[in-house]
């Protein structure tokens, strides 16, 4: 089954018409934003400081709440992060008495990412759920949850607060199926989806409505192992300084094939990692805003093009 609308593409016409907005130069990072991730589970917490550190480069605070034996570790790691150490189970995951201490130390936030740490483990995964959706935080889950979230959200869909869910990676083959199927639950769930694609595709936003936005840069950053996580952050980052979740959600796409392409372009094709592309956000958000601003229709628009 074909979408019955071509999908916008991604480019600077379309990003002028839905800017982000401006923040203070010289504010300090709790003005702009403050952004809370959960790690699920001791055993993963990768996930969880890709998107950390990818919120970071985009201007605001960040608390990561994670089982206590990792907490000290993490922001020993990274001390621009803001733990929160929580009580842990024997197997690794957060307890459910620590979770009203969660709703506690992350009453300054506003977005969350949620990385639960192994997809199997769906008794965790909705109980992190439950409290988030307590506290009504926008809240953006990597692709690890999609399944889970799905799931739940046939179960109970009270919930109100923002939600955007990143899909796993699908064939080009069955590309148009699986992106119309994904907008039919976008609109029963009310939710906005980031569909990502194998290196032969490209990585759409789908709108509740059923509006789709298709990003076609050359380096489709989504193509790096882990780098879902850093779009997690890049989008709550957003979210967290009130963007709405379509511009989020496009504007994130983009800043992480752009700053992939940018890597490639430092380091060759081949030898890019998910953590090489936070690093290179600030000046990607800059170049696109400067482009945005400056470029005539005749011009070329990419990192690669525009050395």
């Amino acid at each position: 089954m074909m979408s019955e609308t071509e999908p916008k593409i991604i480019n600077p016409d379309l990003l002028k018409a839905m800017p982000l907005p401006e923040t203070p130069a010289k504010g300090q990072r709790p003005q702009r934003g403050a952004m809370l991730v959960v790690v699920g589970s001791k055993h993963q917490p990768g996930p969880a400081i890709l998107a950390a550190r990818a919120a970071l480069r985009c201007g605001i605070e960040v608390y990561l709440a994670a089982p206590e034996s990792i907490a000290l570790q993490i922001s020993i790691m990274h001390p621009e992060v803001l733990p929160i150490p929580l009580p842990e189970s024997p197997n690794g995951t957060v307890e459910r008495d620590g979770l009203g201490l969660l709703k506690e130390q992350a009453a300054a936030c506003t977005a969350a990412v949620l990385s639960p740490g192994s997809p199997r483990d769906e008794a965790n995964i909705r109980q992190l759920q439950e409290v988030l959706d307590e506290m009504s935080l926008p809240l953006v889950a990597d692709h690890a949850t999609a399944d889970v979230s799905k799931r739940k959200a046939k179960q109970n869909s009270n919930s109100t607060a923002t939600r955007i869910w990143i899909v796993s990676q699908i064939s080009a083959g069955n590309a148009a199926d699986s992106l119309d199927s994904w907008g039919k639950q976008a609109a029963e769930r009310n939710a906005t989806h980031i569909v990502m694609a194998n290196s032969e595709g490209a990585p759409h936003v789908i709108a509740p409505d059923g509006t789709q936005y298709k990003d076609t840069t050359e380096a489709c950053g989504l193509q790096v192992s882990g780098s879902s996580h850093v779009l997690s952050g890049i989008v709550a980052a957003f979210l967290a300084q009130k963007v709405e979740p379509i511009t989020a959600s496009v504007w994130g796409v983009h800043i992480l094939t752009q700053a992939m392409e940018a890597a490639q372009k430092d380091l060759g094709d081949n030898s890019v990692i998910a953590g090489d592309l936070p690093q290179r956000i600030p000046s990607v958000i800059r170049y696109l805003k400067r482009t945005i601003e400056q470029r005539k229709d005749s011009q070329p628009f990419g990192l690669r093009r525009n050395v």
